[in-house]
């Protein structure tokens, strides 16, 4: 009635949606490089600008699962238990949905350095992943390039 089945052609169908479903959660989130940045080639998004400040772009295994409540409060403890001064909390959102961006500043050698990182949550259950985007450099060329990382995070894709 069903006809011949093949056990043959059961495991290539399952190894193929098993390597679809895998390499769907491996995708490195993507966004637009901003202004007055170059890129690093491959992998990752990496950038960097002439004047020191660096945008890097994480995607982590949502492990313990959490939603963005449990990411950016974790990720608020973890920068003023490490002596950061937090300047600034709000809701972002991009291309990939919304998110919570922290602004913090450090001292260094007698210099200030911004560090701000924006958290977002993709998907639920077993391929959930945090995506984090990272920004940092020193304090006055920071401002300078501020509004440029923020545009090019409007653009994220994860």
């Amino acid at each position: 009635m069903f006809g011949h089945v093949s056990l043959r052609n059961l495991w290539w169908k399952g190894a193929l949606v098993l390597l679809l479903v895998l390499l769907g959660g491996a995708c490195h989130p993507a966004m637009v490089t901003p202004d007055k940045f170059a890129r690093f080639k491959g992998g990752a998004f990496k950038a960097i600008t002439a004047d020191g400040v660096r945008v890097k772009v994480r995607s982590l295994p949502n492990e313990p699962y959490g939603d963005l409540k449990l990411w950016s409060g974790t990720v608020e403890l973890h920068l003023k238990e490490q002596g950061y001064r937090l300047q600034k909390k709000e809701a972002v959102t991009s291309a990939g949905g919304p998110g919570q961006s922290l602004t913090a500043l450090y001292g260094f050698r007698n210099r200030d350095y911004v560090y701000m990182v924006n958290v977002f949550v993709k998907g639920t259950g077993l391929f959930s992943r945090v995506i984090l985007v990272e920004a940092a450099g020193p304090y006055e060329e920071f401002q300078k390039h501020e509004g440029a990382i923020r545009k090019s995070l409007e653009t994220l894709k994860f």
